[in-house]
């Protein structure tokens, strides 16, 4: 799924080809993913941070909040 395009291009591969370390980038296309409910292409780009980030940085916890959030959304949802 992709989260959005201007141009024809795809925002995420513009984000990420242009600078693949870009923590922002990664936290802010997560972020992306979890409104279009794509949860494995956000777990993705929290792997990706998890790799970037030697120690952690807020860009990573900022995710991890973002998709725990999400998690106990849906759980809630479907009860």
């Amino acid at each position: 799924m992709d989260i959005g395009t201007r141009g024809g291009k795809s925002f995420e591969s513009g984000y990420c080809n242009l600078n693949p370390r870009h923590r922002g980038a990664h936290e802010y296309i997560g972020e992306a993913y979890l409104i279009k409910d794509d949860l494995k292409s956000a777990q993705k780009h929290l792997a990706a941070l998890r790799e970037i980030c030697s120690l952690p940085c807020e860009e990573l916890t900022d995710l991890e909040r973002e998709i725990a959030s999400y998690i106990k959304k849906s759980a809630d949802r479907s009860r």
